[in-house]
C-alpha cells in the first residue's frame, strides 16, 4: 500500500483461456480447484463449524467472520448464501458481520468478468456489485442486507490489522486464504499470527487451505490448538485451529493511547434496554437515530424546534463532495471513507425517497478552498483515484463549459446536493423512531441504569440508558459536554428566481466556488452561503444576501450585468471545532480525566495503562461544520456500531481523531490547565 496515497493498490492478472483469474505478483491462481465454490464451502464454512455454531449460538446477535485475502469475494458471497440458509434464524434479528482483507482489490470489471462463472450466487452477485467499490484504499462500510454487513480493508493485512483497535470487537471464525506461503512469504509471518490473536477470544476458529509448516507453527506460538485434517479434492491436508489461551504482549494490547481507549470489549455488558434519546432532529442526530432503529432499538427523538432540521441542516439545498487534503493523512482518510460511504447511503435513500437526494456532480473552484491551504493540483491527481475527483481541464463539466466560469473547476463526478429537510423527515420514519417538536432538554442527570433527560423546569422529559447529543451550537447548554470546544459563526444563505440564462437554469450540477450555487429546485436557486461573527446577530441581513449575489456573479462573469433580486434567505448557526474535525463518540469526564492524566502537565511522553473514564451511555455527533452532509452517515453509524458493541467502521486513528478528549489531552500535553 503506498501510504502517500490513497489509490488502491493494483493487482496483476492473467485470465485463463477456461475463466480462470492468476495473480502475476504471486503466481498464484485465486481459485485452485474445479470447483472453487465446494472448496470454499469445504474449507471455511464446515472447517470453522459455521451452521453448528450459528444454530447453538442464537442469542449471539453479531456473528464476525474475517477474511485474510478477499480476492473475487467468492467466500464472502458464498458465507452470506450458507448465512440465508441456516437451520436455526434467531428471533433476535442476529447479523451477519464480515470483514475483507486485500492489498489487491479486483476492479469492478475484473468483479464483474469472474463472478459470471458462479451462477448459484448470481442473485447475491448482483447486490454485491451494484455497490462495490476497489478504487480507494483504507477500510470501507458496505451494508449489503438488513442483516449482513461488509467492512473492506484495502491494504496491507497486518498494516489494517494493527490499525485496528485492541478494544474492538474479537472475531469469531477467520478465513486465511491468502495466496500461498511459498508464493507469498512476506504475509505469513509471525506477527500476523499475533495479529490474529490480539484479535481473537477463547472460542474464535480459524480455517486455512494451507497446511505448511509455518502456519502450523506461527499459529501455535501466538496460542491456538492446531489441527491438520483432509483437505479438500487433491490437497492432502488443511488445517483449524481454536482454544486461543495465551493472551496477547501486553505492548500490542496497550499501543492505542490510554485515554483515547472505550472499553468497548465484551467484557463491558450491553445495555439493559434497547432505548435511546438523542436530542436533536438535523442530520447528526437523524442519522444516529437511523442507524440506531436499523438495530431495533427503539429511539427518541428530542428536538428544541417546532420542526426537523431546523438548525443548520435546514438550509434549503446541501451539497455533498469530498473534502480533499494535499496530503493522506489520517484526516484525509477519514472524509474520503466519510464520502464514499454517504454516497452509497444516499442512493440507497434516493431509491426510497426520490427528493431526498440528486447525485448530479459537483464542480468546485478553487476559490473553495482556504487560499492559506490552496489545493496542489498534482498531489489531488496522486492522491485520489478519478471516481473521486476528476482534475482534467480538458473535461466539460456537465452544463457548465469552461468559458462561463471564472476559475477551471475540479469535478467530483458522483457528488451531488440534498434537499436536508426531506432527507431527514425519511431517515426519521421508522416505526421505532418517535419524533417529539418543542422540547428543550436543558440538563441531564445520571442514575443506575442510564440517564435522565430534564426540561428548563427540571422535569422529566424521559430517560434510557443511552442518550446521543447533537444539538450543534447548543451541546454547551448540557453540562458534561459543557468544556468541549465549538466555534460558533452565523451563515445566511439566499434563495433566488430560476435564471433565465439557459447555462445557470438548466444546470442540474452543483459549482461550489467562494459560494455554492445550487441547481434550481421548485423554482429557485440556493446560494451558500455567507458567514459572520455570532456577536453579529442571528437575523437576516440584507447586506449578506448582496455579498452572496455579488461573490455569484464573480464566479460567473457572464451574470455580471444581470439583476438578480433575493426571493428568501435562511439564517443559521454553524458549529465547527478548533481543529475542523467533527466530535464523535463518548463524552469525556473532563474533570476526572484532567486528574488522571495530568502528569502530562509535566511531562507529554508520560505512558499510561488506564483507560480514560467517559460518562457510560452518553455519546455525542457534533462539530459538522460545513461537511456535515458527508461526515453524519458514517458518524451516526458509527455511534450505533459503539452502542451495540459491534466491529467498529473506523480504524483506532480515525477513533482517535474523532474522539471529543482530544482536546484535553493536547491542552495537558502543552502543560497548560484545562
Amino acid at each position: 500500500m503506498n501510504p502517500s496515497s490513497f489509490r488502491a493498490a493494483i493487482p496483476e492478472l492473467d485470465w485463463g483461456e477456461d475463466g480462470s483469474l492468476t495473480s502475476r505478483q504471486f503466481n498464484d491462481l485465486y481459485s485452485s480447484s474445479d470447483d472453487p465454490l465446494a472448496e470454499s464451502t469445504f474449507v471455511f464454512i464446515q472447517g470453522n463449524h459455521l451452521q453448528e455454531r450459528w444454530r447453538k449460538n442464537n442469542k449471539t446477535e453479531n456473528f464476525l467472520i474475517a477474511e485474510l485475502g478477499f480476492g473475487t469475494g467468492l467466500n464472502f458471497l458464498n458465507t452470506w448464501l450458507h448465512w440465508k440458509k441456516r437451520e436455526f434464524k434467531s428471533t433476535q434479528e442476529s447479523k451477519l458481520h464480515y470483514i475483507g482483507i486485500e492489498r489487491f482489490p479486483l476492479r469492478i470489471a475484473e468483479m464483474r468478468q469472474i463472478h459470471k462463472r458462479w451462477t448459484d450466487l448470481a442473485a447475491l452477485s448482483q447486490c454485491f456489485l451494484e455497490i462495490y467499490d476497489g478504487e480507494s484504499s483504507g477500510w470501507h462500510r458496505f451494508e449489503i442486507a438488513e442483516d449482513v454487513i461488509l467492512d473492506l480493508y484495502l491494504g496491507d493485512a497486518k498494516e489494517e490489522l494493527n490499525k485496528r483497535s485492541a478494544d474492538d470487537q474479537k472475531i469469531d471464525a477467520w478465513y486465511l486464504d491468502g495466496f500461498s506461503p511459498d508464493r507469498n512469504p512476506e504475509l505469513w509471518d509471525s506477527s500476523l499470527f499475533q495479529l490474529i490473536a490480539l484479535h481473537s477470544h477463547a472460542k474464535s476458529t480459524i480455517a486455512t487451505y494451507s497446511s505448511a509448516g509455518v502456519v502450523r507453527r506461527g499459529l501455535e506460538k501466538a496460542g491456538f490448538s492446531v489441527y491438520r485434517q483432509e483437505g479438500f479434492g487433491r490437497k492432502r491436508h488443511m488445517l483449524v485451529a481454536n482454544g486461543m489461551q495465551s493472551s496477547s504482549p501486553e505492548d500490542q494490547i496497550h499501543k492505542q493511547a490510554a485515554w483515547f481507549r472505550l472499553g468497548h470489549s465484551e467484557s463491558n455488558p450491553p445495555y439493559p434496554e434497547k432505548h435511546a434519546v438523542v436530542i436533536g432532529a438535523g442530520l447528526a442526530g437523524s442519522h444516529a437515530a437511523f442507524a440506531l432503529s436499523k438495530r431495533n432499538w427503539r429511539v427518541t427523538v428530542l428536538e428544541k424546534a417546532k420542526n426537523i432540521a431546523a438548525g443548520a441542516s435546514g438550509i434549503p439545498q446541501l451539497a455533498l463532495r469530498c473534502r480533499l487534503f494535499n496530503e493522506a493523512s489520517p484526516e484525509a482518510q477519514f472524509y474520503l471513507q466519510a464520502y464514499l460511504y454517504a454516497l452509497r447511503f444516499y442512493a440507497n435513500q434516493a431509491s426510497i425517497c426520490k427528493e431526498s437526494f440528486f447525485a448530479n456532480g459537483l464542480a468546485q473552484l478553487a476559490s473553495a478552498m482556504n487560499k492559506k491551504k490552496a489545493l496542489n493540483i498534482e498531489a489531488i491527481r496522486s492522491i485520489y483515484s478519478n471516481n473521486i475527483v476528476d482534475t482534467d481541464s480538458e473535461v466539460e463539466f456537465s452544463e457548465f463549459p469552461a468559458s462561463y466560469l471564472a476559475e477551471t473547476p475540479i469535478w467530483f463526478p458522483q457528488g451531488g446536493w440534498a434537499d436536508p429537510l426531506t432527507l431527514c423527515k425519511s431517515l426519521l420514519e421508522s416505526s421505532l423512531i418517535t419524533v417529539k417538536q418543542g422540547i428543550d432538554c436543558s440538563s441531564l442527570n445520571q442514575t443506575a441504569d442510564g440517564w435522565e433527560v430534564m426540561d428548563e423546569d427540571d422535569l422529566l422529559i424521559d430517560e434510557a440508558p443511552v442518550v446521543i447529543l447533537a444539538t450543534g451550537s447548543e451541546l454547551s447548554k448540557i453540562s458534561q459536554a459543557h468544556a468541549l470546544p465549538l466555534k460558533l459563526s452565523v451563515g445566511q444563505s439566499t434563495q433566488i428566481e430560476a435564471m433565465s440564462l439557459p447555462f445557470v437554469a438548466e444546470a442540474k450540477a452543483v459549482v461550489s466556488g467562494s459560494r455554492s450555487l445550487f441547481p434550481a429546485h421548485r423554482d429557485l436557486h440556493t446560494i451558500s452561503a455567507c458567514y459572520r461573527q455570532l456577536e453579529l446577530g442571528q437575523v437576516p441581513l440584507a447586506e449578506d444576501d448582496e455579498l452572496n449575489i455579488a461573490s455569484l456573479k464573480a464566479m460567473f462573469p457572464e451574470l455580471d450585468e444581470a439583476v438578480i433580486n433575493p426571493r428568501r434567505n435562511h439564517v443559521a448557526v454553524r458549529a465547527n471545532t478548533p481543529d475542523k474535525v467533527p466530535l464523535v463518540g463518548l463524552i469525556p469526564e473532563i474533570t476526572a480525566m484532567q486528574q488522571q492524566y495530568k502528569e502530562l502537565q509535566r511531562n507529554a511522553k508520560q505512558s499510561f495503562r488506564e483507560p480514560g473514564k467517559y460518562y457510560k451511555g452518553l455519546y455525542l455527533s457534533a462539530g459538522h461544520g460545513s461537511s456535515g452532509l458527508a461526515t453524519t452517515p458514517l458518524a451516526g453509524e458509527y455511534l450505533a456500531s459503539l452502542v451495540c458493541k459491534e466491529s467498529l467502521p473506523f480504524d483506532h486513528r480515525i477513533m482517535d481523531l474523532l474522539n471529543p478528549s482530544r482536546f484535553l489531552i493536547r491542552e495537558l500535553k502543552r502543560q497548560q490547565k484545562v
